[in-house]
């Protein structure tokens, strides 16, 4: 490998440290270059001085081209060096929220505790119940962390769920109960929420299908009807 090390960035900017390592800092205060540089206290030296308290912006500890231009950094290792892995460190905005040019736009508001890269201004985690880079609602059916959950198939609009909770909006299929109607009725009530009470002039009393209701095992004598409410005299 030869001893001098490009990072060639094609990109916008370059705001960071680099650190080569095989089993110790290699790059530690050894000269540097960059093609362009932001301000005075951000020359290429900073992201090879070892130092790693205060990785903002105007911190002084972090090398920063300008901003829309093709940047270039290199490093002189001073001899063939063989080189386990390299570590970019890149900028950090002095508070959660922000990203960008001196940390002047807003991080998506969905990211956890409004955490983004300092750079693309992409989640590094998202709240409950959103999903992807920019942590967008979770798709239709889905909710909860990373929206892996999946909305029930018993909720009363089968497959549509508060996002963030995964409960059902209100109300469940007849036959079943919960906040996400993931429980069947007991023995001796039916229908939307399990709110209907199963007639007591059923053949068992008390004993009908969850969903419609419908008696088991007939009607006690003097009753008719799907649900026994018929009474007659004998």
């Amino acid at each position: 490998m030869d001893k001098t090390l490009n990072r060639n960035a094609h990109t916008s900017q370059i705001t960071g440290k680099v650190r080569f390592s095989l089993g110790e800092n290699l790059a530690l205060h050894k000269p540097a270059w960059q093609s362009t540089t932001r301000w005075s206290k951000a020359g290429a030296e900073r992201a090879v001085d070892g130092q790693y308290t205060n990785l903002t912006w105007y911190g002084g500890q972090c090398a920063a081209s300008r901003w829309n231009q093709t940047a270039e950094w290199w490093v002189d290792l001073g001899r063939v060096k063989k080189i386990h892995h390299v570590l970019i460190h890149h900028v950090e905005c002095p508070s959660p929220g922000y990203y960008g040019e001196n940390c002047s736009l807003d991080c998506p508001q969905n990211c956890q505790n409004g955490y983004c890269d300092s750079v693309e201004g992409t989640c590094l985690a998202c709240k409950i119940g959103f999903i992807g880079p920019r942590c967008k609602d979770c798709a239709d059916g889905f909710f909860g962390n990373n929206c892996h959950g999946n909305c029930s198939m018993t909720c009363g609009e089968p497959g549509v769920c508060d996002k963030v909770t995964g409960h059902c909006n209100g109300s469940c299929l007849p036959g079943w109960e919960g906040n996400m109607c993931q429980s069947a009725c007991l023995v001796g009530f039916y229908g939307v929420n399990c709110l209907q009470n199963c007639s007591m002039t059923c053949g068992i009393p008390g004993n009908c299908d969850r969903i419609k209701g419908y008696c088991n095992g007939g009607c006690q004598r003097g009753w008719a009807g799907t649900r026994c409410e018929k009474g007659f005299i004998s």
